[in-house]
């Protein structure tokens, strides 16, 4: 379905660590061009380096303005192509912009569990926990010295524990 405007885009975004959602419109122009026989793909490509790498293409139900793709590498750089497939040729209609996934979250619960068991925990490098950040240098590893309160009194939701 048209929204009325006059130009072709297509929008990427991320939905999280894992997951890359897209939306796409056709003006009428390229509307226009395809045959009544033409079956759009959308495909999914990994940024590598200079290069990238095909992941996905899917044959799109008419009709169709938007996808999801899951199960994705988080950190990772990805783009969508719309096409058509031409005899053996694949020709691309639109192409987003590159969208980079965050980072896969630290598993606090197992982060956690090692902490109140009195383990030495080690987030990686960049992760917040309450006010202090754990920076690490290259050439010498940093171990923090967060005690357990240090580590509740950070979190608001365990705000209560420390009170009693």
């Amino acid at each position: 379905m048209s929204s009325g405007r006059f130009i072709s885009c297509m929008e990427t975004m991320f939905q999280g660590p894992g997951t890359v959602f897209t939306y796409w419109e056709l003006g009428p122009s390229l509307a226009g061009r395809l045959k009544p026989g033409d079956r759009l793909l959308l495909r999914l490509y990994r940024v590598e380096g200079a290069g990238s790498c095909l992941l996905v293409e899917q044959e799109l139900p008419p009709g169709t303005t938007d996808w999801y793709f899951h199960n994705l590498a988080p950190a990772a750089v990805y783009y969508c192509e719309i096409g058509i497939r031409e005899e053996d040729l694949y020709l691309a209609l639109l192409r987003s912009e590159p969208v980079a996934t965050p980072p896969a979250p630290v598993a606090y619960g197992e982060w956690l569990a090692g902490l109140l068991a009195g383990q030495p925990v080690r987030p990686p490098a960049g992760a917040f926990v309450g006010e202090k950040k754990y920076l690490s240098h290259p050439a010498q590893p940093a171990v923090p010295a967060w005690s357990t309160v240090d580590a509740l009194g950070g979190m608001y939701f365990y705000t209560g524990i420390l009170a009693g």
